[in-house]
């Protein structure tokens, strides 16, 4: 098997013809308790993560000659060893199919200046990962690079994803598509990304959402609505009582929306004057990243399946988080629907 690189930042501070930019120091977060946990399987997930975790210091390297490799674009410095960071650590790149694939004898090869935006769990269209593994992975990194730089994305996306990158401050002209194979390019750019799923970066989050913010013309805040995310037309994770949650929520002032017909300007304007937003867990919960701090969340399980994704945004922006678990309703999916307890969930709302 090829030869994995643990840390990109040792390889190149140890090989002269590559330039290294050390940009901020690790940093230990700590995590804030999810309130209300008193279903059982919730208190062993969330229980199970420490209550710190460490950011990685952030750097920026120029690799030259460095490659990209398969659809999930895994980075090969020059000497052919594979980086476990381009898809977060070792156990991912020992699973990813384009590892275990001989590099070619005489691959593709770009000149230019390049930076990859490529990254394993944001290669599709997800509202979450877009924003979380690639987005924020430029905090700090756009204006460091060559103005003739250009940016490695996969094909096929949808508009909200070419918004956001413009937002950060890349226009359509410096993207450039990779779908996969192998190239070899003059010079990579790299840096890891800013955290893992499920951790969160404050200072890139809050980044982002100013430039969302003032780009759009939107204050933050006041806090005052009350924002019920409908998953109705989802295949999965919908709420299968969801008359009932609706007539309880409308009793405390919530109004009812459905994200996937909004324009991302919408959105962000919506949540930008949210005091609580209630919601199936699903990629909707995202926009509380344009929340103003002490945004109420509560977060809507089934008790087979959890995630802490945004339990580690909430952390991250000062919100208070309220994971809610519901009895599992099957469906013939992988992620099941969901039938809420009105009991709990008046409990919850109704705290002051």
């Amino acid at each position: 098997m090829p030869p994995v690189c643990e840390s990109v930042l040792q390889w190149a501070l140890s090989h002269p013809d590559a330039d290294v930019q050390r940009l901020h120091a690790a940093t230990t977060i700590r995590r804030h308790s999810p309130r209300a946990l008193d279903h059982p399987a919730a208190q062993q997930f969330f229980s199970s993560f420490p209550p710190e975790y460490v950011l990685p210091e952030q750097y920026l390297a120029r690799l030259p000659g460095a490659f990209l490799v398969g659809d999930v674009g895994l980075v090969v410095l020059p000497d052919g060893s594979f980086s476990a960071e381009s898809i977060y650590d070792r156990s991912n790149l020992l699973d990813a199919s384009a590892y275990r694939t001989p590099l070619p004898a005489n691959p593709r090869f770009e000149r230019g200046d390049f930076y990859t935006l490529l990254i394993k769990f944001a290669q599709g269209q997800n509202y979450y990962h877009w924003l979380h593994d690639v987005v924020l992975r430029l905090y700090d990194i756009v204006d460091r690079l060559p103005p003739t730089a250009r940016f490695v994305v996969p094909p096929h996306r949808l508009p909200f994803q070419d918004e956001y990158l413009s937002i950060a401050g890349i226009n359509a002209e410096r993207l450039w598509e990779f779908d996969g194979g192998v190239v070899q390019l003059e010079n990579l750019y790299f840096s890891p990304p800013s955290a893992l799923t499920g951790t969160d970066s404050p200072a890139a989050e809050i980044w982002f959402r100013d430039r969302v913010l003032s780009t759009y013309g939107i204050a933050l805040g006041p806090a005052y609505r009350r924002v019920y995310i409908t998953r109705r037309n989802a295949r999965y994770r919908r709420i299968v009582n969801e008359c009932e949650v609706e007539t309880l929520l409308q009793e405390f002032g919530f109004e009812t929306h459905e994200l996937e017909s909004y324009s991302v300007r919408d959105q962000v304007a919506l949540f930008a004057e949210a005091e609580m937003v209630v919601s199936a867990h699903g990629a909707g919960l995202t926009n509380i990243l344009f929340s103003p701090p002490s945004l109420r969340v509560i977060d809507i399980f089934e008790g087979s399946l959890f995630a802490k994704c945004f339990w580690g945004m909430s952390t991250a922006l000062g919100h208070h988080y309220w994971p809610l678990v519901g009895d599992t309703v099957p469906n013939g999916h992988s992620a099941s629907d969901i039938r809420v307890s009105i009991p709990m969930l008046r409990q919850i709302v109704s705290v002051d």
